[in-house]
């Protein structure tokens, strides 16, 4: 909503479909890279801050970080979800 103006003034000149919603989609790629980035940061520092909470008798239970997998996995999905709604928005 905050670009109408920009987006209609592009194509009242000619710029290609393509051309206007580039900028809007990459904005979307970054802010979920950047995002997922922030939200497996901040799980991180909360994990070892954590770890050893309920590493004491008679629980003993260790709290590991997630496997890479799950964080490739999240961090795709996040990914997925902000170029999906930037992909809505322009059109």
């Amino acid at each position: 909503m905050t670009r109408r103006d920009e987006v209609e003034i592009l194509s009242l000149v000619g710029a290609k479909p393509w051309y206007i919603r580039w900028p809007l989609l990459t904005g979307g790629f970054l802010q979920g890279v950047l995002g997922s980035a922030a939200g497996l940061g901040l799980l991180l520092v909360a994990q070892n801050t954590l770890k050893d909470a309920l590493n004491i008798p008679p629980l003993f239970l260790q709290v590991r970080f997630l496997p890479l997998e799950q964080c490739v996995l999240l961090a795709g999905g996040v990914v997925f979800v902000s170029l999906a709604a930037s992909w809505v928005a322009v059109r």
